[in-house]
């Protein structure tokens, strides 16, 4: 097939991240894109994005272009690809044979002086994972493009790992924090001083008593989803809490634990998430 340099417009794309050791992304990818299909409602045009490795992992998000209107299915993120240039082929055949035809556009790039990045692009999946033409992309070295990839490969990730609560006693603070969320206090008290909410989704939550100081109750350090706040709200009262404030605009109150940090629950738009 015919090789072509082309110059690519910027780019949305939303999809499931997969970070994997290369021996596991056989089994990784499909079912990432697996669980996408099953996700995604309508016409939509599916790529899978190669990013350069990072801390030896390989990294790919299995995603769609998108826009500024388009939902965004649960556990995706967002990549807004700048423009760049990039060389191209089209790969016919088996999805085997995809790895060998990016191979390929690397030989060209460097029998042609042309410097070759990590980014690839590979467009033409569907949901029966057939053998459909597929259209290659591999980035091309440019100061812009060189600039994006470097902000992707920090080794400290644009993600929060847990949020840390001050208490006075732990094993209070679990109890109050089992019966605010309907958990059991199960699982143990670390080192004597720490306890891991277990949550549903989204960042931990870990209460410490270590030399507590006192609490957080300037403004909440994070806030509790709500899809009832009438419901959450009688709750909160139900269980007496401190300092109970009113629903405000309809999104959202706040309250205090035992300890005095101010808590919130809200009803809102979940975060964007992104590379």
């Amino acid at each position: 097939m015919a090789i072509t340099l082309v110059d690519f417009p910027a780019q949305t794309i939303v999809g499931l991240p997969v970070d994997a050791r290369f021996e596991q992304l056989s089994q990784f990818v499909p079912r990432a894109w697996r669980q996408l299909f099953a996700a995604v409602e309508g016409e939509v045009q599916f790529v899978e994005v190669s990013l350069p490795p990072r801390e030896g992992q390989f990294r790919e998000i299995v995603g769609f272009l998108a826009d500024g209107s388009t939902p965004l299915p649960p556990g995706t993120v967002q990549l807004a690809l700048p423009a760049g240039r990039f060389l191209t082929q089209t790969h016919v055949g088996p999805l085997e044979g995809i790895a060998g035809a990016f191979g390929e556009l690397y030989a060209h790039a460097e029998a042609n002086g042309l410097a070759a990045n990590d980014l690839k692009l590979d467009f033409g999946y569907d949901p029966a994972l057939s053998a459909a033409p597929h259209q290659l992309f591999l980035g091309i070295s440019t100061p812009e493009m060189d600039a994006f990839l470097e902000s992707l490969s920090s080794p400290v990730h644009n993600e929060i790992g847990a949020i840390f609560i001050p208490v006075s006693d732990i094993a209070a603070a679990r109890d109050w924090y089992c019966a605010l969320l309907g958990r059991e206090p199960t699982g143990d008290i670390l080192f004597g001083h720490l306890w891991v909410v277990p949550m549903r989704a989204g960042s931990g939550l870990v209460l410490d008593s270590k030399d507590f100081g006192g609490p957080h109750d300037g403004k909440p350090a994070f806030h509790f989803n709500s899809r009832d706040l009438p419901a959450a709200h009688a709750k909160c009262a139900a269980l007496g809490v401190d300092a109970l404030g009113p629903i405000v605009d309809g999104m959202f109150f706040t309250f205090k634990d035992p300890d005095g940090n101010l808590l919130m629950v809200a009803d809102v738009p979940p975060s964007q998430h992104s590379l």
